[in-house]
């Protein structure tokens, strides 16, 4: 989304570089001076074979989904947003999930020095997960404009 920009390390989510051997962040300060970022935005769509709802005694479906996304580069330093869905559907809308799925967006703000971008989502219900692996730079779908607000990708039948 738009173009790179600067900005102060401690507001992006930048976490110290993890050590190799010891695996274990190291006790190093952020480095104080901008860094360069590019901002993206993340569709998710969940089918809702792959989520896990349990009835209530209010009559609603409850759910827990956790979204993911980290981006690291060859040096071991991580950028990472999580976001949690919890929720208690009206019969209704549960019947929405499982004909259309879930949907999430994401934005975050990647270090344009990032070699990788890992997404992932986990049903926090059953454990169950399923991440995927991009290197960036990652470009715009052909057709979709590069703004804040866009209509969500229709979620392709099983």
């Amino acid at each position: 989304m738009g173009k790179p920009r600067k900005v102060d390390p401690a507001a992006t989510g930048v976490l110290p570089p993890v050590s190799k051997k010891k695996k274990h962040r190291e006790q190093e300060a952020l480095p104080a001076e901008p860094i360069e970022v590019q901002r993206y935005e993340v569709d998710y769509a969940v089918t809702a074979s792959q989520m896990r709802f349990d009835p209530t005694p209010q009559g609603t479906s409850h759910g827990i989904m956790n979204f993911m996304i980290t981006a690291s580069d060859d040096d071991g330093t991580l950028s990472s947003i999580a976001s949690r869905a919890t929720s208690n559907l009206k019969p209704e809308s549960y019947q929405q999930i499982l004909a259309g799925g879930l949907r999430l967006r994401q934005e975050v703000d990647v270090p344009l020095r990032a070699t990788s971008l890992r997404l992932g989502v986990q049903d926090a219900l059953t454990g169950h997960m399923g991440t995927v692996e991009i290197p960036p730079p990652v470009k715009a779908p052909p057709g979709v404009a590069q703004s804040l607000t866009h209509a969500m990708p229709e979620i392709e039948p099983d």
